[in-house]
């Protein structure tokens, strides 16, 4: 596992300092610490966050939006429906920017209580549908592609069944109730030590456009102490085709459960009564891409880099970062960042981690290249899609900034310095600090094939006369990874309830280490041990 990146424009915006707070946009006077949480966060753009804020009594939507000087302004109200009855943690929103349409999914708590909803953005038109075979225990998430909107979720039907669901995502009804509404149990196998298990226990979902597939985080029960895998279904291969070609569960004229052919579903067409739900054939796949050795991840997100896939894990205080360049081998661990705060969701856009907790949102880059500095060995030996070392700028650099004339260099197969430098490699970091108010000190690496390398330090006077003093030589063995480094960044905001601060612990292997510190409050939102 390579070492432990870090960026200094992490950031972390406090959702809820307390009710005074929201309905004031200032943390003045509030002397209690945050205890409330905020629910259902979604992103509209990179400026307006739109939440639900519960504080122990009725939840209020509230909407959060980025101003110029980089801090954020709360106001009551915004998108009501965000807001579910019963603030549900295990409620799932999902927004079509292109069709302004927000969906919502929540845990359904009778036979006679809706759990899917549609909400039309543009005519403020919703519809619902109400679960009827088990109730939804937990929604583990929604996506849309071409006509429909897929969900899925665990039911409580004394065998804790994973399904998916698929509709048209703009429903043509008159009426509030989801016509077209399918649904099938959806499953991965496995070969576990030349035996076929099933992984009954899905975490999390996402959907890849550029890959147009469902990757789905799950595991085998007991879940404390099982491996968490990442499967892929095809959407047209494992999902679509299931829908379109099984049958159907419906009633004969006897009230017998029968098995029935459906015509495969149009969503141009308008309708007045609903389609046949449930399906026979469940969806099944048995591609794992992802292999872990953890059994307490709960949540993750895709991140593609230069025609790389890269899987972002998290579990209750660790991020997790795999490469699955190699299908035999199943993932390989590239590295891991301890967190100050337990995560809920995660999700990634516009080249950045967001993740949300019960008080704020925490943004992190998604490559974390400048951590191996100038070093080509530590860059090279990453292995790390994402990092690529610029010869031009004697700097490991992401890799979709790299430009042809840089002569950008990696080796993601074996990480191996000497087949992409056979001779020594020289290269000038100049001092950038007067010492004593006298010289700097210009240092020139020269690195073999070997991995070695040798300094040579030359001085200059501040006035950037030429050097008068001897060159000082120095040897050392290739540069090594830190064990453990600790990286602390903090901030505080000029105004409002942001907090532009965070606090990481970084550490590599079984030698990390985390220590705690005070809960924060609406005053000292700094994270200090």
């Amino acid at each position: 596992m390579a070492a432990f990146p870090f960026y200094n424009h992490t950031r972390s915006y406090n959702l809820n300092c307390a009710p005074q707070a929201h309905e004031a946009s200032s943390c003045d006077g509030v002397t209690t610490p945050c205890s409330d949480e905020a629910t259902s966060v979604i992103r509209i753009n990179d400026t307006t966050l739109h939440y639900c804020y519960t504080d122990n009594m009725a939840p209020k939507p509230m909407t959060a939006t980025l101003l110029p000087d980089g801090t954020y302004s709360y106001t009551s109200g915004g998108l009501g429906v965000v807001c579910l009855n019963d603030a549900s943690k295990h409620s799932f929103v999902s927004l079509n920017q292109t069709d302004q349409i927000l969906y919502v999914a929540t845990d359904a708590k009778s036979q006679s209580s809706p759990w899917l909803n549609y909400y039309y953005l543009s005519d403020q038109r919703s519809l619902s549908h109400v679960e009827r075979d088990g109730s939804v225990q937990n929604v583990l998430g929604m996506f849309t592609r071409g006509d429909f909107l897929y969900t899925v979720y665990q039911v409580n039907n004394n065998k804790k069944t994973n399904r998916i669901t698929r509709s048209c995502k703009n429903e043509r009804t008159s009426g509030t109730e989801i016509l077209t509404y399918t649904y099938t149990d959806v499953k991965c196998t496995d070969n576990i030590d030349g035996q076929d298990v099933t992984l009954n226990r899905i975490l999390a979902v996402e959907y890849s456009v550029s890959q147009d597939k469902l990757y789905v985080l799950t595991t085998q029960d007991p879940v404390s102490s099982s491996a968490v895998y990442v499967c892929a279904f095809d959407i047209t291969q494992d999902i679509d085709n299931t829908f379109d070609t099984t049958q159907y569960y419906s009633k004969d004229e006897k009230g017998n459960t029968i098995k029935t052919n459906q015509v495969k579903l149009d969503c141009s067409k308008s309708r007045n009564f609903a389609v046949l739900s449930k399906g026979v054939d469940p969806v099944t796949t048995s591609s794992v891409v992802l292999r872990t050795q953890s059994t307490n991840l709960f949540a993750f997100s895709t991140y593609e880099s230069a025609g790389n896939l890269l899987f972002y894990l998290i579990s209750q205080d660790t991020l997790y970062v795999y490469d699955t360049r190699s299908p035999a081998a199943k993932g390989r661990l590239l590295s891991e960042m301890v967190l100050k705060e337990t995560p809920r969701t995660m999700s990634i856009a516009n080249d950045t981690i967001y993740l949300t907790s019960d008080t704020s949102a925490t943004m992190i880059p998604t490559t974390w290249c400048s951590y191996y500095g100038q070093d080509p060995v530590s860059c090279v030996g990453a292995m790390d899609p994402s990092c690529s070392y610029s010869k031009e700028h004697n700097n490991c650099v992401p890799t979709n900034q790299c430009t042809e004339s840089e002569d950008c260099v990696q080796d993601l197969d074996a990480g191996s310095f000497s087949t992409l430098f056979p001779t020594e490699y020289t290269f000038l970091a100049p001092g950038s600090v007067c010492i004593h108010d006298m010289f700097f000190a210009d240092v020139t690496y020269t690195y073999f094939p070997n991995s070695s390398y040798v300094t040579t330090t030359s001085y200059r006077d501040c006035v950037d006369r030429p050097s008068t003093t001897a060159p000082v030589i120095n040897r050392a063995p290739a540069l090594t990874t830190l064990e453990i480094a600790l990286l602390v960044v903090v901030g505080v905001s000029v105004a409002g309830c942001v907090v532009l601060g965070t606090h990481f612990y970084i550490c590599r292997g079984k030698a990390r280490q985390r220590q705690d510190g005070p809960s924060p409050d609406c005053r000292q939102n700094s994270y200090l041990p």
